[in-house]
């Protein structure tokens, strides 16, 4: 294993035919600004482990209107393993007609009352944005591994919903890979890269519990904002001891600091903002994931003149319904009472 060097390497596809006991994920998710709408898209594929039927790819859509949220809905329709095929020297993922590469993503889904379209391009990013120490893509110890190779894209194209267009120009989102044999026992994830204050201002996070022994662990936050030009990164073995925080349904405080500043912020979305996805492991455990691209979160940043001087605030990023958060487990919430629906074959 290695760790990847740029967008190409971070999207590789790691599953390889015949192997049993794997999943893999590409997703993006993005907002359009103006109607306060947000869409969460996936291209998968899971390997069951021998005996637990034949592999199979999927894809995923998911609608959120902030300011009508009896309209949001989200569809998934299973395909043949045989219908999905990747290129590995310029990447490149298709899902029967639909698609995804370095720049530009296609796709069509329709069933249960609902039909949805997209097509758009971005400008692929020049570095990749790794969710974990870089130790864990070297050696193979992780049950899941996370790179963002699009970590703050602006979309360009459209997106029709019901029949419906919106012109997407200029809109902030990103694209994540993720891969392994079996997600986490408990998991919150984040991201943003539309703050009112600062367009360029950029949030992800992962806090993440695993399960070992049998005993579900505490919880490890893995963070990065980007300030004024400036990168942090909480995401190595390092960093762990400054990163802090908690989550539960619809609220996640976060907190960490590097040298003379200070992060501290909370996260938070309406319950009838967000769909339930069922997971499955390859082992054929249930996880459940609750989504939602509309979501708010506020940062405050402070610093301080010296490590023995007191912290000063200096400002804070604020985001209204442009904030991709979801908390997902072991167990499903029925606070959620929207599920994401599977289409008949």
């Amino acid at each position: 294993m290695s760790v990847p060097r740029n967008p190409e390497q971070a999207n590789r596809m790691r599953w390889t035919k015949g192997r049993r006991g794997h999943y893999e994920v590409y997703y993006l998710t993005f907002n359009h600004q103006r109607t306060k709408s947000g869409f969460w898209i996936r291209y998968t594929m899971t390997a069951p482990e021998q005996g637990g039927g034949e592999p199979w790819a999927q894809l995923w859509f998911s609608y959120f209107n902030y300011r009508e949220p009896e309209k949001n809905f989200a569809l998934t329709r299973k395909f043949p393993i045989s219908a999905m095929r990747a290129e590995h020297d310029a990447f490149q993922l298709l899902i029967g007609h639909n698609g995804l590469n370095d720049g530009r993503a296609v796709g069509r889904i329709e069933g249960l009352g609902h039909k949805a379209e997209w097509d758009f391009r971005f400008i692929p990013s020049e570095s990749v944005h790794l969710h974990l120490p870089r130790l864990l893509y070297r050696v193979d110890i992780a049950d899941t591994l996370a790179a963002c190779p699009h970590l703050d894209v602006y979309l360009n194209g459209k997106v029709s919903i019901d029949g419906h267009t919106l012109e997407l120009k200029n809109e902030p989102g990103d694209q994540t890979h993720l891969w392994g044999e079996k997600h986490a026992q408990r998991w919150a994830w984040v991201h943003c890269n539309a703050f009112e204050e600062d367009r360029n201002a950029v949030l992800e996070g992962l806090s993440v519990q695993i399960k070992r022994a049998g005993v579900t662990l505490p919880p490890l936050n893995f963070l990065f904002f980007r300030f004024h030009g400036k990168d942090y990164r909480f995401t190595e073995l390092h960093t762990l001891p400054h990163t802090g925080g908690k989550f539960e349904l619809g609220l996640w405080q976060i907190r960490a600091h590097s040298g003379n500043t200070l992060f501290k912020g909370e996260i938070s979305a309406r319950y009838e903002d967000m769909v339930c996805a069922e997971y499955a492991d390859p082992d054929g455990d249930p996880a459940w994931c609750h989504n939602t691209e509309v979501g708010h979160c506020a940062i405050r940043i402070y610093q301080r003149a010296h490590p023995l001087a007191a912290w000063r605030h200096v400002n804070t990023l604020t985001s209204l319904a442009t904030t991709h958060v979801e908390f997902a487990g072991r167990e499903r919430d029925p606070r959620v009472t929207r599920d994401i629906e599977v289409i008949p074959s």
